[in-house]
């Protein structure tokens, strides 16, 4: 049998840089060319070396580890620990995906009959890595998205009027609304969840109101105390310009993994339809709430 060692390091230099590109994106993370150029390459000299019997002590299962994690390292780059950890548990991820496809398309795009396997080509190959991509892109993209997602989901409880309402938010980098003047940032909720804090009159107001007369026919509301705290907030979407009915609550605090924080100058934004399509969330959390909450995970780390 010949082997012949500069198809087998391209071939391999190729699906080493596949893998690491397929692990940059699952992880999020950025990749420049020229590391994963050369950790692929890295990563194909150690397998060409695999042909030399008395290289087999660096082919044993802690050492092709410790390569891999040498080649995560070379080609991402991560920061922290964390990170690190996730892209190496990405790249294994994607190394298995990879080779999973590759063999479901042999078994049953390639054939091979009578007991044996066909010969691997390069067909094979590229018809098993646009498989993997395929699989990435519309499954493993969509359930970090969905991990990602729950990370960010955190409790609200709002207070006004000696009520409250406690409901699901999700920290939302684009929402950039402010009251006029940019003093206070805006929260956006559904209008179903704040029924039992807003009181019966507001509610009431609300759900017999078409949603695009409710700033026009404020003057029917009845509540003087509520209506002493409305804001009216102009915003663009994808609809065009126009205004956001809003109010400020006695207090909003967000509950985080390190304890709470409590913001005394946000308004709630009132949104008559449904914010998530699965439920998932009732509110939009604005950056600055997200800013307060990482000052003080950082502050805790410091202390």
């Amino acid at each position: 049998m010949y082997v012949y060692a500069d198809i087998l390091l391209l071939i391999n230099t190729v699906m080493n840089g596949l893998i690491l590109l397929l692990t940059a994106w699952a992880a999020g993370l950025r990749a420049q060319p020229w590391r994963l150029l050369a950790a692929a390459l890295l990563g194909a000299i150690y397998a060409l070396g695999g042909l030399f019997p008395a290289a087999a002590p660096l082919y044993a299962p802690a050492a092709k580890l410790a390569a891999s994690a040498v080649l995560v390292w070379l080609a991402l780059g991560p920061r922290t620990l964390r990170s690190f950890l996730f892209a190496a548990a990405c790249f294994y991820l994607v190394s298995l995906l990879l080779g999973g496809a590759i063999l479901g398309w042999l078994l049953l795009g390639a054939g091979g009959g009578g007991g044996t396997w066909p010969a691997v080509t390069w067909r094979h190959l590229a018809a098993g890595g646009l498989l993997a991509l395929l699989l990435v892109a519309l499954v493993w993209r969509r359930v970090l998205g969905g991990l990602t997602r729950r990370r960010l989901l955190l409790p609200l409880v709002l207070e006004y009027a000696g009520r409250q309402a406690k409901l699901t938010a999700l920290l939302d980098t684009g929402n950039h609304l402010y009251t006029i003047g940019g003093r206070r940032p805006v929260v956006l909720a559904e209008q179903s969840a704040l029924v039992d804090l807003l009181g019966s009159r507001v509610s009431r107001y609300l759900a017999h109101t078409p949603p695009a007369d409710w700033l026009a026919n404020l003057d029917q509301c009845g509540d003087p105390d509520w209506l002493a705290r409305v804001h009216i907030i102009p915003c663009r979407g994808i609809g065009g310009a126009g205004l956001l009915l809003a109010f400020r609550p006695d207090n909003l605090t967000v509950l985080t993994a390190t304890g709470s924080i409590t913001a005394d100058d946000a308004v709630i934004g009132i949104h008559s339809g449904a914010l998530s399509s699965g439920g998932a969330y009732a509110a939009l959390l604005h950056p600055a709430l997200l800013q307060a909450i990482d000052n003080k995970e950082v502050a805790n780390i410091c202390a």
